[in-house]
């Protein structure tokens, strides 16, 4: 009996050390409480890490008891030894929001021995690191390289065949699966910076005109923007589909643009750079802006349709379409160059705002290849672009 308490108590100790972000044991009655969960976060993308282990204590049999969520989720009992039941919780649907589950018996929900969990999307583990530059990227893949091959040995075990006696290992493994993905999520963006991005038209070229390349002179902007344009214009009929140049991440959608919005451009000599990047932005039109792999940001501008399944903090992946090629800023019975318009923003790498960047902080990166004349563009734009 003086062994059973002594392990037990260890295992309480361990569990609790794993549950104190989410919150105090917590008593249901006096026969049940809750003993804490045994996983630091929840990975709504992983098939592996999408999963909790809780446990409760009880002096009756509560097996059969399930969670209750608003989110789309699946109980599996595991074991019990005496009075500790062990319990896994499946989170089934990638787009839970809900963070707070109890413990129900058929249709009672016992609102006393709730729990928070922490989610977290593949969306913005991506945000921190797609800002990092390989350096860091690097270091962070040898350390997570490292945590996997010390603690690859318990990624064998089966949940359903460890005991209270060494629950630690469930622990182990559990850091094993975390470190391995976070370590395949940075593979991922390291072997994605070794390729070119596709061109985001099917079908067309880059541009090769003066006044569709980035750098070309804007005069008539002069008072309302740095009259200099950013981007690059890909000629196409209206309503051509236009497709994401790389994987990542969809972090502002602008889809209800209207005309009226131009009474919003301020004009003056003496406008600030935040100012005429304001003025900027609603000379975009409709837009769709992508933190790519390469850790460059992309502005889709000009767009007209815009596909309802987008939503902002989304990943993507490269060549899907996305989205059509619409009107900019003068009458449509006037307009018959249609084109899409995108710019490629270079990250400055300031290392403590990686993954914290506001929009008007990603309004201001400098565009791609700027300052560079029209023949260094002409010979060097395919060198990070599909030709």
């Amino acid at each position: 009996m003086k062994r059973f308490l002594l392990i037990t108590s260890g295992i309480i100790g361990i569990i609790w050390s794993f549950s104190l972000a989410f919150g105090n044991v917590i008593g249901l009655n006096d026969t049940i409480e809750l003993g804490g969960i045994i996983t630091k976060e929840i990975f709504l993308d992983s098939p592996i890490l999408n999963k909790a282990f809780i446990t409760y204590r009880s002096d009756k049999d509560i097996s059969s008891y399930t969670f209750s969520s608003l989110c789309e989720t699946k109980t599996k009992y595991l074991w019990n030894d005496e009075e500790f039941y062990f319990f896994e919780l499946d989170f089934l649907s990638h787009e839970c929001n809900h963070s707070y589950i109890s413990l129900k018996n058929k249709e009672k929900i016992f609102p006393d021995s709730w729990f928070s969990l922490k989610f977290t999307k593949n969306s913005e583990l991506y945000s921190i690191l797609l800002d990092l530059d390989n350096e860091n990227l690097e270091k962070m893949k040898d350390k997570y390289t490292i945590l996997t091959k010390r603690l690859k040995i318990y990624n064998n075990l089966k949940e359903e065949n460890i005991k209270k006696e060494n629950l630690s290992y469930l622990i182990k493994k559990r850091e094993y699966q975390e470190n391995l993905y976070k370590k395949e999520l940075i593979e991922n963006i390291l072997k994605k910076r070794q390729e070119k991005y596709s061109i985001p038209v099917f079908w067309y070229s880059l541009p090769t005109r003066d006044d569709k390349l980035p750098n070309a002179h804007r005069p008539y902007r002069a008072s309302t923007t740095d009259g200099i344009h950013h981007s690059w214009d890909i000629d196409t009929p209206a309503w051509e589909t236009v497709v994401a140049l790389d994987d990542g991440i969809i972090i502002r959608i602008v889809d209800s643009w209207k005309k009226s919005d131009f009474a919003n451009i301020i004009n003056g000599d003496n406008l600030d750079k935040m100012q005429r990047e304001r003025n900027l932005d609603i000379f975009r039109g409709n837009q769709v802006w992508i933190k790519t792999m390469k850790w460059e940001l992309v502005m889709y501008a000009h767009l007209d349709t815009i596909n309802a399944s987008l939503k902002e903090w989304m990943f993507i992946e490269e060549k899907t379409p996305l989205w059509t090629v619409g009107i900019t800023w003068v009458d449509e019975e006037w307009y018959s160059d249609y084109h899409l318009d995108f710019a490629i923003c270079e990250n400055p790498y300031i290392l403590n705002k990686a993954g914290k960047y506001e929009i008007e902080d990603y309004m201001q990166w400098d565009w791609k290849m700027k300052g560079e004349n029209k023949e260094y563009i002409l010979e060097h734009q395919y060198d990070f672009f599909l030709n």
